[in-house]
């Protein structure tokens, strides 16, 4: 599917960051925001997706979430698929074990 078909199909919105307050199923941030400093998170939403990642554990906005007592996600689990599906691209395997290797050294 296209974008645009995506969005009509599962009724998706696009919503500046503090437009949404109260009204979403699940909020997803995808700029750099939010990932060492705390955003101010307005929305009353049981869900968190921020596709930035930190080395050392999840990233502010994900650390604040949770404290409200949401579920988060953070870019973690996106860039080992990512690096999964690389590996796969241009070795045309996955080793035995690569997985849980990766995700060891990522889910510190």
């Amino acid at each position: 599917l296209h974008t645009r078909q995506l969005t009509e199909t599962a009724a998706l919105q696009h919503l500046g960051w503090h437009e949404g307050a109260g009204s979403v199923d699940l909020v997803i941030n995808s700029t750099p925001l939010g990932r060492d400093t705390p955003l101010d998170l307005q929305a009353q939403t049981p869900r968190v997706l921020d596709l930035n990642y930190r080395p050392d554990g999840p990233t502010m906005l994900c650390q604040k979430s949770e404290t409200m007592g949401l579920i988060t996600q953070d870019g973690r689990a996106l860039l080992l698929e990512q690096g999964l599906l690389a590996q796969q691209l241009w070795f045309g395997d996955l080793p035995t074990g690569l997985r849980q290797a990766m995700a060891k050294s990522l889910m510190k």
